[in-house]
């Protein structure tokens, strides 16, 4: 499952040249000029709009979505300590695993 907002955006056609991944700042993929809906209210009321749609190609690796469990973690916690442990961790793994 992507995660809108972290590994997969969809703004407005051309608003982007390009964009990256907020979990590993890979550049993304990019599909232009998409037409459907770009959220769970949108889609089960059948509604969609013109959008571009962006997505991290490494979304579905096993390291990303460890990476992305970790940096959504780091964003919750309110200790800068422990907010530096996981960022160094974040950076290792997409060091290590992002080959």
């Amino acid at each position: 499952m992507l995660h809108v907002g972290y590994e997969v955006f969809h703004p407005k056609p051309g608003q982007f040249e390009t964009l990256s991944c907020r979990v590993c700042n890979t550049e993304m993929d990019v599909r232009r000029d998409c037409y459907g809906p770009t959220g769970f209210a949108e889609a089960m009321s059948g509604g969609g709009h013109l959008h571009d749609s962006f997505t991290c190609p490494h979304a579905e690796k096993d390291w990303h979505v460890k990476v992305l469990r970790i940096y959504m973690e780091a964003e919750k916690t309110n200790s800068d300590t422990l907010r530096g442990i996981l960022e160094k961790d974040i950076a290792d793994t997409i060091k290590t695993e992002n080959k």
